[in-house]
């Protein structure tokens, strides 16, 4: 929220008490932003819908606030700019303007529709039930534009826009895209088929991982030992990770395995309660 200072008597108010203000304090013709300490006259305060952070203020020239922090901020800075598109190119019914006008001068829009309500209700005193709906409803519309927008944005590899499987160069001429395509195993021959399955079965087997070496890694963050429950279940982790979906044991037989693999290695002692190499 926006604060200002009237520039006659001096008192500090938010943004949507201005205009109230200004019937209070008769000699008022100016407003000053609290944090950029910008001047504004009449009503164009209204336009004041954002200003510098307190890091911005206080950062130094050399200050750059990070792009994931301003994510809100854009997509809230679009939202009323769907609304302000609305009400100039749109014709609005004056009760419906008017509640409009007013919740763009908020900058923590509520997009959420149950919270949107709760918010005309609380802070704009709004009790018609269809005014709320209407409103909702134009809000709702720039949501959907805005996903609609983000849906139609063209992928890209390395900065160049990837147009049916090739990706387009600034000069006309294309280039393979380097996107691996899935394989499509009915229209294989099969001989292909075949040594897939085979592959596959061989990256199963799970000789290939070796349990001891997990173990004794998880085992180095635990000096004093460690239930064989907890290990087990890191291990098992360590397990299906390093297979993903060529895994094809079940929980069961993985803990089986476990167990096979670290009673057969000398440099593990098995407790009741612990495992310690």
């Amino acid at each position: 929220m926006v604060f200002f200072t009237c520039n006659e008597c001096g008192t500090s108010v938010k943004k949507n008490q201005v205009e109230n203000h200004t019937y209070q304090c008769r000699n008022c013709q100016s407003v000053s932003c609290m944090d950029c300490n910008k001047e504004f006259w009449g009503d164009e305060y209204k336009q004041h819908i954002k200003c510098i952070s307190e890091n911005e203020k206080y950062g130094g020239k050399d200050y750059k606030p990070k792009e994931s922090s301003n994510k809100g901020e854009i997509k809230q800075a679009k939202w009323i700019e769907h609304i302000n598109s609305t009400l100039a190119t749109k014709k609005i019914s004056g009760p419906l303007s008017g509640l409009l006008q007013q919740i763009i001068q908020y900058t923590n829009i509520p997009r959420k529709k149950s919270k949107f309500e709760n918010f005309l209700a609380n802070s704009l005193k709004v009790r018609n039930p269809r005014l709320i709906s209407e409103a909702w409803e134009i809000f709702d519309q720039g949501k959907k534009n805005e996903s609609e927008a983000a849906n139609n944005k063209m992928p890209e590899v390395n900065g160049i826009p990837i147009t049916n499987g090739t990706s387009s160069v600034s000069n006309g001429s294309s280039t393979n895209s380097s996107v691996k395509r899935p394989i499509n195993i009915q229209n294989d021959t099969p001989a292909k088929r075949k040594k897939l399955d085979s592959s596959q079965s061989n990256k199963e087997n799970h000789t290939e991982f070796d349990w001891c070496a997990a173990s004794e890694e998880i085992l180095q963050n635990y000096p004093s030992g460690v239930k064989e429950k907890t290990l087990r279940k890191q291990v098992i982790t360590k397990y299906k990770s390093f297979f993903g979906d060529f895994c094809k044991y079940s929980d069961e037989e993985l803990k089986k395995m476990f167990r096979n693999e670290l009673e057969r290695n000398p440099k593990f002692s098995l407790f009741v309660d612990s495992s310690k190499l």
